[in-house]
């Protein structure tokens, strides 16, 4: 019974290592034979020729330590003792007798010390696979057929002779190839720090290489992200001499969230869904090409935050909008006119005291409409911007158009009355009907005449105009003549001071007037004449339209 020297397991008969650890067993060497010459044979001389010296040499070598050194050589060829070399390189390390050792199996494969390295590294660490390894080349040494074929990726091998009389032994390696593939086109394989190969739709195969680990990196950097994933290859099975290798990428996924919890999310200007329920999304390109942007609609239009861009350093983007609650008041020159915003009707514009918050991104389009005897009539679109909150929405009709020059003609006839009243002259007043402007000119000229004589003077300006829309009022049409009326509520910033003193001595105030004027239509002119105008009592419009100054 054997008991194993370096693990004390119990070894079996015939073996030649140790199944447990692959220490190799010690065996006893065979009895020599010893011959014993007699002095008789010693005396007898043979009749030979004489030969050349360097033949008789090499006779007389043989001759003399023949049987000793052809044993030695014949031991030392015998393929058990290349199994013995082996072991014994991969206890020792000794990658250049290991290189010696070895024979690649295919023409393409280069077996040198880094391959032999490799398989050290392997075998070492591992003295199971090490055991297995060590009999699957004993089994080499017995008759082969298809079903008891050793299963390793080494062989023992007879390549030949040497020196003519000896067997020659080496280990076949038998090549590995590897097969891989990627969920992305781009991505790139490589091995122990080779060149690199590209994945383009086709199996990327590398080989022939030899057993043993190997460091497989696969890289990505393209549309739908980064990502670089290193593992270790375990490369010996027989069985799978090409090994097949995946590479999943899921893609690169975002995270958002926004200062508006009712807010969308746009991704190139499309709309996803509401941004608090998206969650992750993706997988989204990272080459600059994907764009996020968050929009919120209001009442009066929509608020979008500022555009970003997705790149690979970031996974989450706060979508914040930057923007104040701004109000607009709107009014139109039709009694009954109805406000449309973005083309929804939002309610008679009579009713609407002030409308927002609206948005002032060139989103939103405000409109009048109103019904006329000839059916509905609109004012032209206008846009809300930031630097207006007041919107006179005109809708242009023959009825409107009539309306609209009483407006203009109180609006001219009032600055004329500021200019006149400033220097003292009635030729400012052209927007008067002949049969009103005699009287109405003689009054004016009668208080000149009394501020000329009292020393005083006028200054001032128009601040602005309100027209009651309720109270506009014409009757009949431009063929047969059409006369009108409207009451208006004139606003001045002004002040009287004497001869003596300076217009800037004296500060302005501001003072309103409230009038009903009247008129005739001049379709030969194509404007509206006062003919008259008699003061109020009070003012409380029902349906207002402000002109500024």
């Amino acid at each position: 019974m054997k008991f194993c020297t370096g693990c004390g397991e119990k070894i079996e008969n015939g073996k030649r290592h140790c199944t447990s650890c692959g220490a190799p067993i010690a065996s006893n060497p065979e009895p020599q034979e010893t011959t014993q010459h007699t002095a008789s044979q010693r005396s007898r001389k043979p009749q030979i020729r004489k030969l050349p010296l360097f033949i008789v040499v090499a006779i007389l070598l043989i001759g003399i330590g023949g049987g000793g050194t052809y044993a030695h050589l014949d031991r030392q060829f015998q393929p058990e003792n290349t199994i013995d070399q082996f072991q014994k390189a991969i206890t020792e390390h000794d990658a250049a007798q290991l290189t010696a050792l070895l024979k690649a199996n295919a023409a393409a494969m280069t077996i040198d010390e880094s391959a032999a390295e490799r398989l050290i590294a392997l075998l070492a660490n591992d003295a199971q696979l090490m055991s297995t390894t060590l009999d699957d080349l004993e089994h080499t040494l017995e008759p082969q057929d298809a079903e008891t074929a050793a299963p390793g990726p080494l062989a023992l091998e007879h390549t030949g002779n040497k020196w003519l009389f000896f067997d020659d032994y080496k280990i076949t390696v038998e090549p590995f190839y590897l097969e891989l593939e990627a969920s992305q086109q781009g991505t790139t394989f490589q091995l122990d720090g080779q060149d690199a190969e590209t994945f383009s739709g086709e199996i990327v195969e590398i080989g022939p290489i030899t057993p043993g680990e190997y460091s497989l990196t696969a890289e990505y950097d393209g549309e739908d992200g980064q990502f670089s994933e290193q593992q270790t290859v375990t490369v010996y099975d027989r069985e799978k001499t090409t090994l097949s290798h995946a590479h999943e990428y899921e893609g690169f996924f975002v995270t958002v969230e926004s200062s508006e919890e009712d807010s969308y999310l746009l991704v190139n200007g499309e709309e996803v869904g509401p941004v608090a329920t998206v969650g992750e999304y993706g997988p989204v390109t990272v080459d600059g090409s994907t764009e996020l942007q968050a929009v919120v609609e209001f009442p009066a239009g929509k608020e979008y935050s500022e555009a970003v861009t997705v790149t690979s350093d970031q996974t989450h983007y706060a979508l914040d909008f930057d923007y104040e609650d701004f109000f607009i008041t709107v009014s139109s020159n039709q009694t009954n006119s109805r406000l449309l915003v973005n083309g929804e009707e939002e309610g008679y514009i009579s009713d609407i005291e002030e409308y927002g918050p609206v948005s002032v991104a060139n989103s939103v389009e405000l409109q009048a409409v109103a019904e006329l005897p000839a059916g509905e009539a609109y004012s032209e679109a206008v846009v809300i911007t930031s630097d207006k909150a007041h919107y006179d929405l005109h809708i242009e009709t023959e009825e409107a158009e009539l309306e609209e020059g009483m407006f203009e003609a109180v609006n001219r006839h009032t600055r004329q009355w500021v200019q006149a009243y400033e220097t003292k002259n009635t030729d400012y007043f052209n927007e008067l009907h002949p049969s009103y402007a005699y009287d109405y000119v003689q009054g004016i000229d009668e208080n000149f005449s009394r501020m000329r004589s009292d020393h005083t003077n006028y200054q001032g300006e128009v601040v602005a105009t309100e027209f009651d829309l309720v109270t506009v009022d014409t009757t009949g049409n431009i063929d047969n003549g059409v006369h009108g009326e409207v009451n208006v509520q004139i606003t001045f910033n002004s002040s009287y001071y004497d001869s003596d003193q300076s217009p800037g001595s004296v500060p302005k105030k501001i003072s309103r007037s409230q009038w009903t004027y009247y008129f005739t239509y001049d379709s030969g002119a194509e404007k509206w004449l006062i003919t008259g105008q008699d003061e109020l009592d009070n003012w409380n419009p029902s349906d207002p339209r402000r002109f500024e100054f």
